[in-house]
């Protein structure tokens, strides 16, 4: 997989002190008036998790999501354009594994297929709706016509999860029957995250 990673993709890792850090940091900068509102949301979901990662224990960061599948931990594909809305979801699903984040659909489809070929599938999609290049509907409709031309149907699919800022039913409906299984609203909080995950075992019941 190495030899496949590009500049545009992201892979996280963090730990409690690493949230500790940035929840202090970002309280600071809300001086800035320009930058007060996304600072206040990071400084907000900094700490969540961090009250998240002590409720459960982690004082030295999450520990890894067992699988019903195999023993590697959970992999997730962020295809999304605004850079501050992936790091934001990055740091979320940063609790449950590993993420990968990408900027448009067209790269999106370029690392889905990859990881089909090589048979490291991720475990979960989160992508939006609205997107240049290849929007998050036609990707959505490439990944599961790439799946059946391979026999990959019904729950042996990719889960793709949709998310969008628009307060809009019809791109929701829409995407639900281009198959997505699920959608969050941006901006995405924790306790939505868990509670779609567990919803498709891709995290610990008691998280």
């Amino acid at each position: 997989m190495a030899s496949r990673e590009r500049s545009s993709s992201l892979h996280v890792t963090t730990d409690l002190a690493l949230f500790r850090y940035f929840s202090e940091a970002f309280a600071e900068s809300t001086i800035s008036a320009e930058r007060g509102t996304i600072c206040r949301m990071l400084a907000e979901l900094a700490q969540d998790l961090a009250t998240f990662f002590e409720a459960e224990g982690r004082v030295n960061g999450p520990r890894p999501m067992p699988s019903p599948y195999s023993a590697r931990p959970r992999r997730f594909l962020i295809v999304e354009d605004d850079a501050t809305s992936s790091t934001l979801l990055a740091a979320l699903l940063a609790a449950f594994g590993t993420c990968t984040v990408v900027g448009d659909g067209r790269e999106g489809l370029i690392e889905f297929l990859l990881a089909l070929e090589s048979g490291e599938m991720y475990d979960a999609l989160f992508v939006d709706i609205m997107m240049p290049l290849t929007d998050g509907r036609k990707l959505l409709r490439l990944i599961r016509r790439a799946e059946q031309e391979r026999g990959i149907g019904g729950l042996d699919g990719v889960k793709v999860l949709m998310t969008t800022s628009l307060q809009d039913p019809a791109s929701v409906v829409g995407s639900f029957a281009d198959g997505c299984e699920g959608y969050l609203v941006k901006p995405v909080s924790l306790p939505k995250l868990t509670e779609l995950l567990e919803k498709f075992g891709l995290a610990d019941s008691d998280s």
